[in-house]
């Protein structure tokens, strides 16, 4: 809730940490873990009907203390100060935000959704990946 915000870093007890919003013992693990990704696709969809604001499926939100102003990803704090990664990810050529046009719940089950976002990553040599490793 982005009107609540130091709410939300209080009392849960999931989210806050796993996107490193609270430093902790594995802050730094879960950082290395994503900078090693060969690729991160992180797909939104024009039909996107569960997720709220649906461009928090390309880590965006809501300024905090609004319910209708959006700061996108390379804008918030979150990539700026790279609390997980996604920036070396970015500036290394391998986070991908890609877009879709079916329903959450069709992402998998969407061919062309598929084809065009996660298929072309399912091709990496070798190489590829020990490049990133």
């Amino acid at each position: 809730d982005p009107l609540h915000y130091s709410d939300y870093l209080e009392h849960c007890s999931f989210l806050p940490y796993l996107n490193n919003e609270h430093k902790h013992i594995f802050s730094e693990l879960f950082k290395r873990n994503i900078c090693s990704l060969c690729n991160m696709v992180l797909v939104n969809s024009t039909q996107e009907d569960i997720i709220e604001p649906n461009v928090s499926c390309h880590f965006g939100f809501y300024r905090l203390g609004s319910h209708h102003e959006i700061i996108p990803l390379h804008d918030s704090a979150f990539y700026q100060e790279d609390w997980l990664g996604l920036r070396v990810l970015d500036e290394t050529g391998r986070l991908h935000l890609k877009m879709a046009s079916c329903t959450h719940v069709d992402y998998q089950e969407d061919e062309a959704n598929f084809v065009k976002n996660t298929l072309p990553f399912l091709k990496l040599s070798l190489e590829d990946m020990a490049a990133h490793i």
